[in-house]
């Protein structure tokens, strides 16, 4: 049985390609855990901003101003996630482009 250098490198080449192709698989399965948990997070925000509401409409002055306070922070929460996704997405349009321009 001979193997010549053509057959190594065609088995070196395929093993590369199916580890890329792993860690990709991998890499993508943990950015949609991170999305998930992201979005559980901004659905737990959502309850305790419409519990707070509710507890606002009954609530005296202090607890009022703290209501406040914690809806200003739920809604600079909710935009940081939004300002992530767009940077996300023109980052990704920015590899497509560079990519692009240089292969």
């Amino acid at each position: 049985m001979t193997t010549n250098s053509k057959d190594i490198e065609s088995d070196i080449s395929n093993f590369v390609t199916k580890m890329n192709a792993d860690r990709t698989k991998q890499q993508e399965k943990a950015e949609g855990l991170k999305d998930l948990c992201n979005e559980f997070v901004l659905q737990l925000l959502d309850t305790v901003e419409s519990v707070m509401t509710d507890v606002y409409s009954t609530s005296n002055e202090i607890a009022q101003n703290r209501f406040t306070d914690i809806s200003k922070v739920i809604q600079n929460i909710k935009y940081m996630e939004e300002e992530k996704e767009n940077f996300k997405e023109n980052l990704k349009n920015f590899n497509n482009n560079f990519n692009g321009t240089t292969s």
